[in-house]
């Protein structure tokens, strides 16, 4: 749900921004500078989020406090041009359309950044299982369940061809062992869990057979 409510929003924010920079000229400069304070107390929200956040809180934690930041910046930089204006704002509201080639250049990355602030390629850790093949963690909004889910993938520089979606070790992955592996063929993996209870560490593996060819022939995806 919340992947989709990313691409949602950024190319909603796209759109208007694109729209006001057509009508923008005619709706004067209180209205923008109302609009541009309900930006900077987002932008406020976010750093507040930032520093309230609990200590050990996993990086990639959604942060929705940023996605309406971001989205209203870019609404505002297609406003911003239409109307007369100190360099500075035009400069600050500018950088937001940056994100449109990195959008274009990766959208799972930039739906990444949106949620988290983070412009990486994968919600969570990965883990390399032998040589340019990868167990990534899979985003969970995708899924209707609760559980982590993995896909396998193959790097190949900027292009990463998915192997296998919607692998789950019924919990979250510690590490990894390869317990065989025929090239080109097939991969049988062990994944390790563990759970932390207040009298004990439970550690749990599960073990899969993931082929190594791709089902679909379109099957390598620009970083996604």
């Amino acid at each position: 749900m919340s992947f989709y409510l990313a691409i949602i929003s950024y190319i909603s924010s796209v759109v208007i921004a694109l729209v006001l920079m057509i009508l923008g000229k005619n709706l004067g400069r209180s209205r923008f500078f109302l609009m541009a304070g309900m930006h900077s107390i987002l932008l406020f929200g976010f750093i507040a989020s930032l520093l309230l956040r609990a200590p050990g809180t996993p990086a990639g934690t959604f942060n929705y406090f940023f996605l309406i930041y971001f989205c209203s910046g870019v609404v505002l930089c297609g406003w911003v041009w239409r109307i007369s204006l100190p360099l500075l704002f035009r400069i600050y509201f500018g950088l937001f359309i940056l994100g449109f080639p990195m959008f274009l250049f990766s959208p799972s990355m930039m739906v990444n950044f949106l949620l988290t602030s983070r412009y990486t390629d994968s919600f969570g850790p990965s883990y390399q299982v032998h040589g340019n093949i990868w167990l990534e963690t899979q985003s969970t909004i995708a899924n209707e369940d609760s559980i982590q889910h993995y896909k396998l993938i193959r790097k190949r520089g900027f292009y990463r061809e998915t192997l296998a979606r919607d692998l789950s070790f019924k919990g979250k992955v510690d590490s990894v062992k390869v317990l065989d592996l025929q090239p080109g063929i097939s991969v049988n993996i062990r994944a390790y869990s563990s759970r932390v209870t207040f009298v004990s560490t439970e550690i749990d593996s599960l073990d899969l057979d993931i082929p190594l060819v791709a089902k679909k022939r379109n099957g390598i995806d620009y970083h996604l």
